[in-house]
């Protein structure tokens, strides 16, 4: 009832009301004054009487006039109201986001101190440790924290941890050993995986390379049986992995055919794409090659995928893919800009694209980009607007990095699955003789060409990349799963070369 009281139309039929009433009053006083002048002189009770109910009227009257001034009053208060209630509803709507993205924040101070928390106690042990460098050749590794760094393996947060740095001599070699303790490669959740790695060291100068010498693995067994394990191999010295290295270590391991020498020395990568999901839908083989080889991976969004008005959800699904895909989330960024927002029949300013990939580059010192091609995969513009706007960045640009863009395969292949490996790799069968007899016989045969790169995820990638896609849940329609189970981007991705620094 109150409320009724406040609305408009209530208010407007007092106000008539009122107005009605003051006119009756009127008319009576005029008619009081008329009959008090005619019968004055015949009768004084009467004439009292009369000035009583006057004086009755008059107090009417100023009543009814103070409800009027409280009639106005109130519609005055009842539109402010209504013009002040929008203005808290937006606020409320901007505190509830300002909440969300605090409690967002917060997560990520806490994933941030967790690793800082481990980074301090590895640098602890560090300084603990170098006290106690071996000078001669010989290295006792012990394992610390062992069950809690199994377990970071086995969840995929820590895979590999190093040794120590130590020297054959004090003027000699310089090595440390990596360990995975939940395998590598074939060995992943079957077996530890130890490697050696050759070091950078100031001595390189003066000494002999490749290096040739016996190398002996022994794994103590600290159980009274005594039953240790010992491997010993000789290196194979026309691999790069026992060569004077120019980096701060030898690669340990790669398929030289399939990866070019350029890519082994890149340092930072920059992945490109349109959408959230992008990065794992298409490019989750490249990055799970790239960071296992210890390049530092950044991934680059160019819009939100707002179609639907899940922009805001589809970020944070973002970030928690990049987590999957072991990207630092620092390095994950999606951008919301009014000329790049998610549309299927919109063309992007390539104008746009050249300087966003420009200032990344210079920003975060990028020497590898990936990103589509002219076909988009999928077809979507968005996508085909990047390869437009990295030729615009190339043709702009004085200087560019190593860029590399996935070959979109025909629509029959597109679906195959690992299947497509077999024909995928026939591309690559020129570079992979001409990698073996160059090697073998270096004065007839010149080193492969190396415009290509093959990136093809393990099963446990290809599970990596999956969980990564899981994360996106907005998106998870039905096609999608068909998509996530029979697209050969989720095993295999094709890069061709577009530009290289010049």
């Amino acid at each position: 009832m109150k409320e009724h009281y406040l609305t408009e139309q209530h208010q407007h039929v007092t106000a008539i009301a009122v107005r009605q009433i003051v006119s009756q009053l009127n008319d009576i006083q005029m008619h009081k004054n008329l009959f008090r002048a005619t019968i004055a002189e015949h009768s004084n009770p009467t004439t009292t009487q009369i000035e009583e109910l006057y004086e009755t009227f008059n107090i009417f009257s100023g009543g009814i006039e103070t409800l009027n001034n409280d009639q106005q009053r109130l519609n005055n208060e009842s539109f402010r109201v209504q013009n002040v209630f929008p203005t808290l509803t937006e606020e409320l709507s901007k505190l509830k986001l300002s909440v969300e993205t605090s409690n967002v924040f917060l997560d990520e101070i806490e994933q941030n101190q967790d690793i800082l928390n481990r980074v301090f106690a590895s640098l602890q042990e560090t300084i603990n440790e170098s006290q106690n460098i071996s000078y001669d050749g010989t290295f006792v590794w012990k394992i610390t924290n062992f069950q809690e760094k199994m377990m970071d393996a086995q969840l995929e947060r820590q895979t590999s941890i190093y040794s120590l740095p130590f020297f054959s001599s004090p003027t000699g070699y310089k090595m440390r050993a990596r360990l995975y303790l939940n395998g590598d490669g074939s060995a992943h959740g079957t077996h530890m995986s130890l490697f050696f790695e050759l070091m950078r060291n100031l001595n390189n100068a003066i000494l002999k390379f490749p290096f040739n010498y016996k190398i002996i693995f022994c794994l103590y067994d600290q159980s009274p049986a005594k039953r240790h394990i010992i491997h010993s191999f000789l290196p194979v010295i026309s691999t790069n992995s026992f060569q004077g290295s120019e980096l701060d270590m030898n690669i340990i391991s790669d398929i030289q055919s399939f990866i070019p020498e350029e890519i082994k020395k890149a340092k930072n990568f920059l992945i490109v794409v349109a959408h959230p999901d992008d990065e794992c839908l298409f490019f989750s083989p490249t990055i799970l090659g790239l960071i296992s080889r210890d390049k530092i991976a950044h991934v680059l969004v160019l819009s939100t995928g707002n179609s639907n008005g899940l922009g805001s959800i589809r970020e944070k699904e973002l970030k928690q893919s990049c987590q999957r895909l072991d990207v630092n989330l620092s390095q994950c960024t999606s951008l919301n800009l009014t000329d790049l927002q998610d549309n299927p029949n919109r063309w992007w300013p390539k104008e746009n694209i050249s300087e966003l990939i420009d200032k990344y580059i210079k920003e975060y010192n990028i020497d590898l980009l990936i990103t589509f091609d002219h076909g988009g995969i999928s077809g979507h513009r968005n996508h085909k607007s990047i390869a437009f706007g990295v030729e615009y960045y190339i043709e702009k640009s004085f200087k560019t990095p190593l860029i590399y863009e996935i070959s979109t395969a025909a629509f029959l292949f597109e679906f195959s699955s690992i299947i497509d490996l077999f024909r995928t790799t026939i591309k690559f069968l020129p570079r992979l003789f001409r990698s073996l007899f160059s090697t073998i016989f270096p004065f007839i045969f010149s080193p492969p060409n190396d415009h290509r790169i093959l990136f093809v995820s393990s099963p446990f990638g290809y599970v990596k990349g999956l969980k990564a896609f899981h994360t996106h849940r907005s998106q998870m329609l039905w096609y999608r799963h068909i998509y996530t189970t029979f697209s050969r981007y989720m095993f295999i991705n094709d890069l061709i070369k577009v530009s290289h620094y010049s």
